[in-house]
């Protein structure tokens, strides 16, 4: 809607799915050895937050070249579920599995966790998105090189990163308690009703909709792999 706006200069930054989300769970993934998330088997490239930032600094210091484009950042490779686990696994020197959590699972512990009920209903859809592989569609993208002059991080790199400096990395018996009382939290709470979240948050159903990955302009817009 910006571009729509008459002399005023826009330029798009589109990540996607940021590797940062996947250590939401990160706590689960140190006590029990599983990284549980409803991902089904879409792929994704996920960028760090440092190599966003960098994309976004680029285009700031210089936004000639750069008005009226979108540029994606992506990570180097595309990633199944399996092979985000798996990274981190190599991170926390030991084996860790993928569990496809099922949506209303996910939605449980969201609740549990005093998500906002605006954001549960955005992670519902944004998650099937996922799961068709949306997010894997146009990935990787050369965008950080080109932008920034160096190459993406990969993700093991990240995953390294968190490891060092979270305290939810520490494997022990407290940490084996508090993700024990999430999961209590988890199975005694409500499974939050989407349709009725978005009735009272007043958000406007649209009768045609279409996931990401159904939809042909969006493929249009994203299938290109370029930075542009």
């Amino acid at each position: 809607m910006l571009s729509w706006l008459p002399d005023v200069a826009t330029i798009t930054v589109r990540p996607g799915w940021f590797a940062d989300n996947y250590f939401a769970v990160l706590g689960q993934v140190v006590q029990f050895g599983v990284f549980g998330l409803p991902l089904g088997k879409g792929q994704n490239a996920p960028p760090s937050n440092e190599d966003i930032a960098r994309v976004i600094v680029a285009c700031l210091t210089d936004p000639g070249p750069h008005i009226g484009k979108a540029h994606r950042p992506t990570g180097p490779r595309l990633l199944a579920p399996t092979e985000i686990a798996e990274a981190m696994g190599k991170a926390l020197g030991r084996k860790i599995r993928y569990q496809n959590v099922p949506m209303g699972m996910f939605l449980k512990a969201a609740a549990s966790l005093g998500i906002s009920e605006f954001v549960i209903t955005q992670l519902y859809w944004f998650l099937q998105d996922y799961q068709q592989n949306a997010f894997g569609i146009g990935a990787p993208t050369e965008t950080v090189q080109e932008l920034t002059g160096g190459p993406p991080e990969d993700f093991e790199t990240i995953a390294q990163r968190y490891v060092a400096v979270s305290p939810f990395a520490i494997r022990g018996l407290a940490g084996v308690m508090r993700e024990v009382a999430g999961l209590a939290a988890v199975l005694l709470a409500r499974t939050p009703d989407v349709s009725k979240l978005e009735t009272r948050l007043g958000v406007r159903r649209i009768s045609n909709f279409a996931l990401a990955a159904d939809s042909p302009a969006w493929r249009t817009t994203h299938a290109q792999q370029s930075s542009g």
